[in-house]
């Protein structure tokens, strides 16, 4: 067998079961997107608590209440001028306005809505990182 092919399905099995969602989650806070939408521009880091296994390990070692990190984008990736406009308009539609982009481990860079870190988070299921804890570090203005 190839040691390549055993790597490779051995990081697939250990990214599956540290990226899924933990059955018990303390909701500690609401997110209000339409504040949100109101106050965040392209450049600003939205910082998540997730609700993996995956996040819980970053937590315990990094000593932070946060595991993740984005950087919101707003509608860059539906201007004119954007090879992936028309995919990004088709798949999100309207929320294609608001968009960010962020790292996964197994995944890579991806970009995704803002609306992934709304109260509930059943558009996204398939998104390993949905939360229900944002904060996000308003770039200087």
């Amino acid at each position: 067998m190839n040691m390549n092919f055993i790597t490779t399905f051995l990081r697939k099995l250990i990214f599956e079961k540290l990226e899924k969602q933990k059955r018990h989650y303390e909701q500690r806070a609401y997110n209000n997107l339409s504040k949100l939408y109101s106050v965040i521009r392209p450049g600003d880091v939205i910082l998540v608590e997730g609700r993996s296994e995956m996040s819980g390990l970053i937590k315990l070692f990094s000593s932070s209440h946060w595991s993740h990190v984005a950087m919101y984008v707003g509608k860059a990736l539906i201007e004119s001028n954007h090879k992936d406009r028309s995919s990004y308009l088709k798949r999100y539609g309207e929320d294609a306005n608001h968009m960010l982009v962020e790292a996964f481990s197994g995944k890579g860079v991806i970009a995704t809505p803002l609306k992934k870190y709304k109260i509930t988070t059943s558009d996204f299921a398939g998104h390993m990182e949905s939360s229900n804890l944002i904060c996000v570090m308003l770039s200087n203005r």
